[in-house]
């Protein structure tokens, strides 16, 4: 029996790979947004073939010009069962490389998948406005600009070319620990010649289950986990970092994978039914939970067509503080250094409770509410007759680096600040 460590070329997969992913597309996730990951029952064969992953969920995303032209592609296939979450890249590459066979974090210069997970999903944006010093002292690094870091409930793997597999895990804000060494059951499938650049390739596929206990997980319906899927791509064998032609790309466009705060969410749903499900699926549970849970009283409000005592007083209770927060935006969303702990303190609440109700009634983090007014701002500005250019205003709005204001825009109105200046200017 083959090892399924062991790369593979198999070019008779090509056609089968290629129906598998079209059968995929009606069901594709597009978007950064929370995706659905359904229960597996049947068993997963981890052996790079992709024949097991009709229902998956599945997202499309492809390289972006944010970091010079491409035309590499990738369909990300997710699924879990009790024991593991399972994940499938199909890479769209017509140069395939690899050249590293040790077990270390340089596998991203070579042609490579990436997975990260946070599992606790507590990425805090203000991380951001730690000062440099203390961000540094803590293990962070900055790259061209850019803070990164993962801290000890966020892991990483990488699987490149060769089959080799690096797995890091956050220490403090250390991105590049390389103290977690889980056993990952993976394979690499590639169709074309390895570091033969002389022909035209067609990519490649890779497989691995994570253990949700080698990442210290309990699975369940409804878990929420912060995640991002990369793929690394070299067109010339046995780089360095000293040359770093590396282009790499990911399902939420961030400008550094590396950014817990910028990865998108993916829920758990399905699963198999407990004893306790099970006994809940009778006519005399489900009163009883409609009991335990006040369905009785969404009924009464139903019957009414108003809300009850309780949940008025909720209500009453955080609007106004929603109204308060609103107003503060509205006078401070220029401040470059505008943080979630000045936000709590102009309310006198917690951060942690300013969180919990922005999650709650918003479906948002501050630092979301805060780029979205700042993005809306500057849409305003950049509509005006106005001389300043685009990096000016987006100075003027808060933000402090151009290539951040232009990301985060072009991702909240789906094109670039100098396009809709453009498009939209009025006289």
């Amino acid at each position: 029996m083959q090892n399924p460590h062991t790369p593979t070329r198999s070019p008779g997969h090509i056609q089968a790979l290629a129906l598998l992913t079209a059968a995929f597309a009606a069901s594709a996730v597009s978007s950064p947004e929370a995706v659905r990951v359904p229960f597996c029952s049947r068993h997963v064969s981890v052996n790079g073939e992709l024949s097991d992953w009709s229902g998956a969920a599945v997202l499309h995303f492809a390289a972006s010009e944010i970091r010079g032209p491409r035309d590499n592609s990738a369909t990300v296939m997710l699924q879990w069962d009790t024991d593991k979450l399972y994940v499938a890249f199909e890479v769209r590459d017509t140069e395939l490389n690899g050249s590293r066979v040790a077990d270390d974090e340089n596998l991203w210069y070579d042609d490579a998948v990436e997975v990260f997970v946070d599992t606790r999903n507590d990425a805090s944006a203000d991380i951001e406005m730690l000062p440099e010093d203390e961000f540094t002292r803590r293990g962070g690094e900055i790259w061209r600009g850019e803070l990164v870091y993962l801290q000890d409930d966020d892991y990483h793997v990488i699987v490149n070319l060769r089959a080799t597999v690096t797995t890091l895990r956050g220490k403090d804000l250390d991105f590049q620990n390389t103290g977690w060494d889980a056993d990952i059951p993976y394979a690499v499938v590639y169709r074309g010649t390895l570091n033969d650049n002389s022909d035209v390739d067609s990519g490649y596929a890779v497989e691995m289950a994570i253990p949700w206990e080698a990442i210290g997980v309990k699975a369940k319906s409804g878990l929420v986990l912060g995640a991002d899927f990369c793929v690394g791509d070299v067109d010339t064998v046995g780089v360095t970092k000293h040359d770093d032609p590396r282009y790499g790309f990911d399902w939420v466009a961030s400008p550094f994978f590396n950014q817990p705060h910028n990865w998108g969410h993916i829920v758990l749903e399905g699963g198999p039914r407990t004893g306790f499900n099970a006994w809940m699926t009778t006519v005399g549970a489900v009163l009883a939970a409609m009991l335990l849970t006040g369905a009785l009283v969404a009924f009464r409000r139903q019957r009414s067509g108003r809300p009850t005592p309780e949940e008025t007083a909720k209500l009453s209770r955080f609007v106004p503080l929603l109204d308060k927060l609103d107003i503060f935006l509205e006078r401070n969303y220029s401040r470059a250094d505008l943080s979630t702990a000045d936000a709590a303190r102009s309310l006198s609440i917690s951060e942690r409770h300013l969180q919990k109700v922005l999650r709650r009634d918003r479906g948002r983090t501050f630092r979301e509410l805060l780029a979205a007014a700042r993005v809306e701002k500057a849409a305003e500005l950049l509509s005006r007759s106005d001389d300043r250019s685009v990096s000016e205003i987006g100075y003027a709005v808060g933000f402090t680096r151009p290539d951040v204001f232009s990301a985060t825009f072009k991702k909240l109105k789906g094109v670039s600040p100098s396009d809709f200046r453009h498009t939209n200017t009025t006289t």
